[in-house]
């Protein structure tokens, strides 16, 4: 099978010369990112010649929640085309690529951008690239992590400042750039649904208990613990909330509250990676997914949410607003706001029960967040004289 996949990229090249280097996480490595990059070459490499510069070692172990993935250069699910050499830890690695990227003539190569974590890495990458004229573009899923101190927000711009152009998907870190880097070409487009999972249509589900889903990894600027203060507040065996995915750090008193509500089967608490089998089965069975972040560009299980048809409870925060639409494909709250949370969900709730029907709206908004939008208008963007003749 993949003998026919490379046959059919070789008579591609043949016609089409452009080549892009796509740096950063994928598959096997958990999370949204890496979700994004594969998702984002697999669609690309069906228009042009794609290389592909993945990680083998994206963190040390202290700072990855739950089991570390080891040296994925060794893991049996690899991407065939795809090479694993880079590691947080091994400088040597970042200059053979560098010299892949070079020897490879790219026309453009495609970094997400997440984390300072990586400034000094990009920084050297980026500057033996603008040594033989190769356009950088960041990918920014967010300009400065989250809860970041000053001294991460200065290292972060740093690195930034070595993009030739960049890639959002909220018009809110654009704008956030701008003020930083004005005079640099930027490219917005709503995050793309992730149509990986195979979420199977739902069944019809009975109205009580109105069930809920809070996915993905188990940070403190998720909100989950005002969540949690909600569900307790409302006190009432007709909703029942899934917590599902990994808890970065402790947060053990949150952690024994969870434990507690699910001692009494109101909340079912899934404290581990899941994969995107029952991921697909979350989702299937869920009425509405929870969003109640404290801050956010963007959200990756929003995009899940989206594909799956399900209306959302979110804060309004970031670009959430502009997928979930209050009383149309979900609900709006203030961040920070357990009274507000608790509130929307029995507005949901009742608006279940009156059968109101959230699938129109969502199919409306959903319907121009393709992976195949997304590959072409980033084509074009890498394309036009505003990023080549830099």
């Amino acid at each position: 099978m993949w003998l026919a996949r490379e046959q059919q990229v070789e008579s591609r090249e043949s016609v089409n010369a452009e080549k892009i280097t796509l740096v950063g996480p994928f598959a096997p490595y958990r999370g949204g990112i890496a979700t994004h990059t594969t998702r984002l070459f697999e669609e690309l490499d069906t228009r042009v010649s794609v290389n592909a510069e993945a990680y083998r070692n994206p963190f040390p172990k202290w700072l990855y929640p739950g089991k570390h993935p080891g040296d994925l250069k060794l893991h049996p699910d690899c991407m065939p085309n795809v090479h694993y050499d880079l590691s947080y830890h091994l400088p040597g690695a970042w200059g053979r690529v560098a010299d892949r990227i070079i020897q490879n003539k790219s026309d453009a190569v495609i970094i997400p951008w997440w984390t300072f974590f990586y400034t000094p890495h990009y920084s050297y990458l980026c500057k033996r690239l603008r040594q033989h004229q190769i356009p950088v573009v960041f990918l920014c899923h967010n300009l400065f992590d989250h809860e970041a101190a000053r001294w991460k927000k200065w290292l972060s711009l740093k690195a930034l400042s070595n993009a030739d152009a960049f890639i959002f998907h909220s018009p809110i870190e654009q704008d956030l750039a701008k003020k930083h880097f004005a005079q640099k070409p930027s490219l917005l487009f709503p995050h793309p649904l992730y149509d990986h999972l195979p979420i199977a249509p739902s069944q019809s589900l009975p109205d009580t208990p109105l069930r809920l889903l809070f996915f993905g990894i188990v940070r403190p600027y998720k909100g989950l613990e005002e969540l949690i203060s909600a569900i307790e507040q409302l006190n009432c065996e007709a909703v029942h909330l899934t917590v599902a995915g990994e808890w970065w750090g402790k947060q053990s008193a949150l952690k024994q509250r969870c434990q507690k509500l699910s001692a009494i089967g109101r909340l079912t608490l899934i404290d581990s990676y899941v994969s995107d089998a029952k991921a697909a089965r979350l989702f299937s069975d869920c009425h509405a997914v929870v969003l109640p972040y404290r801050k956010a560009t963007n959200s990756g299980v929003l995009a899940l949410a989206l594909q799956a048809q399900k209306p959302c409870i979110a804060s309004r925060t970031g670009a959430l607003p502009l997928a979930v639409i209050d009383e149309e494909t979900g609900y709006l709250v203030p961040p920070l706001d357990p009274d507000a949370l608790a509130a929307a969900i029995l507005k949901l709730k009742q608006a279940l029960a009156d059968n109101k029907n959230f699938t129109p709206a969502i199919q409306s908004v959903s319907h121009k967040m393709s992976w195949q939008q997304f590959a072409d208008e980033l084509l074009g963007f890498i394309r036009s004289p505003s990023l080549i003749q830099r």
